[in-house]
């Protein structure tokens, strides 16, 4: 559902006014796209979360696709995990690779403001695929990459399943539910420098992502932005969101 925010900053603009609100039990946004191509080489995805619980009893899925037990399992997925750390996977024809954070992102129960993520996958020449994130504009720490995706087995990611906000598809089913808010979802079809990343960080500001400003210089390689409410033809009366890379989708 669509929910008010609290301000992000005491300098947000209004375009940070709402946020999406899901209730961990049954509610999620499918994107109505599967990203294939996007996904099948580097890529970035960026968003504002705020959990209702840092901490949760069990594994809460960020977003997510998963095609399932085929021969060419593809899919992505950022998990909320139990220890107060998140988790970013990768999984491309059958292999699949993830990293945790080293560190907690979030505390126990309800946050009391809004964290920023950034998850790229990087597509190497001749080597495997790495994972990286940043928390509010800087770095994170990962553990070592639990298993591996070779340049070859990027490059043959492949699933008919849309992604999925607030939960992971799986096989077309909405399964392990986030409990929180998330807005400005975005996704790119490259690996964003950590000039890029911090811009769009912007101090804790969240910023127009549809056009180039300061660092930030890679809209021409925008996929997908959902605004969560505050996006031109978004309905917030009827809970429609839609993409502002293509507003009319």
């Amino acid at each position: 559902m669509l929910g008010l925010a609290s301000a992000i900053s005491s300098s947000s603009t209004p375009e940070s006014k709402y946020s999406l609100d899901f209730d961990g039990t049954d509610d999620y946004l499918d994107t109505g796209a599967t990203f294939n191509t996007t996904f099948a080489g580097s890529f970035s995805i960026s968003l504002w979360m705020r959990p209702d619980d840092g901490h949760p009893a069990s594994a809460e899925y960020v977003f997510g696709s998963n095609e399932g037990d085929t021969s060419d399992d593809s899919g992505i997925r950022l998990e909320l995990l139990t220890n107060t750390k998140v988790r970013f996977v990768l999984k491309s024809n059958e292999a699949e690779v993830y990293n945790d954070t080293s560190a907690a992102i979030f505390t126990d129960n309800a946050q009391d403001g809004w964290t920023h993520i950034v998850c790229i996958a990087t597509k190497n020449s001749g080597a495997d695929t790495t994972l990286s994130m940043y928390k509010n504009g800087s770095a994170v720490t990962l553990v070592s990459a639990t298993g591996s995706v070779s340049e070859a087995q990027h490059a043959a990611f492949s699933t008919v399943r849309n992604l999925y906000i607030g939960a992971r598809n799986q096989q077309g089913t909405a399964q392990t539910f986030y409990d929180g808010k998330i807005g400005d979802f975005a996704i790119w079809n490259t690996a964003l420098d950590a000039n890029n990343v911090a811009a769009i960080y912007n101090s804790g500001r969240p910023t127009n992502l549809t056009f180039n400003s300061g660092n930030y210089n890679q809209s021409s390689a925008l996929q997908a932005y959902y605004k969560m409410g505050n996006g031109s033809f978004d309905d917030k009366a009827n809970g429609a969101v839609h993409d502002q890379h293509a507003p009319g989708f």
